[in-house]
């Protein structure tokens, strides 16, 4: 099952048996609440449609900053980072779209002259699709692990080390590419 839960629902899930795993970026499972591998290293970067104008070069941080944004307003912790990685830094987005989901976001900018700026696995999803072109940001985006969290309760569970150590084959350094 998959699940979106707030922190607290997640710790009390974990601890109480609902959840065998949480996977994903969870900066708030600190090593108290929870046993932790990684599984890779994530960044973003900006998906647009394969003849969009801003193809033609480079993405400038202007033409970045200038360009209409789809955006996915989620409870992700990725959204979350990025959006305060670009606050800090002032990096201003015209956005001109929100949907809740970042997998509707290759859809919205294959058919316009939108943008999105992604966890690069999920444009990297629909580029074999031919669906979406995927450009390096025009500035160095924040990267985050990608890991794989438990309770302590139970670590020695046969059946949780078995389906961690499944998960975890699933992953090698060449996943951090």
């Amino acid at each position: 099952v998959c699940a979106t839960l707030d922190i607290d629902e997640l710790k009390h899930a974990m601890a109480n048996g609902e959840i065998d795993l949480a996977m994903g970026y969870f900066p708030d499972l600190n090593a108290q609440a929870s046993f932790q591998q990684r599984l890779y290293f994530h960044t973003y970067a900006c998906m647009l449609r394969h003849d969009h104008p801003l193809t033609a070069g480079p993405l400038s941080l202007r033409s970045y900053s200038e360009a209409g944004h789809a955006v996915a307003v989620s409870p992700a912790r990725t959204t979350a980072l990025l959006n305060s990685f670009l606050e800090k830094r002032s990096i201003k987005r015209r956005i001109v779209l929100q949907t809740p989901h970042h997998l509707s976001l290759a859809a919205i900018v294959e058919s316009t002259d939108l943008i999105a700026t992604v966890p690069l696995a999920t444009g990297a999803r629909f580029v074999p699709l031919g669906m979406v072109k995927l450009l390096p940001l025009p500035f160095t985006p924040p990267s985050f692990a990608i890991q794989q969290h438990w309770h302590p309760l139970f670590h020695r569970d046969p059946r949780n080390q078995w389906l961690r150590s499944q998960i975890a084959q699933l992953f090698t350094p060449e996943s951090d590419d």
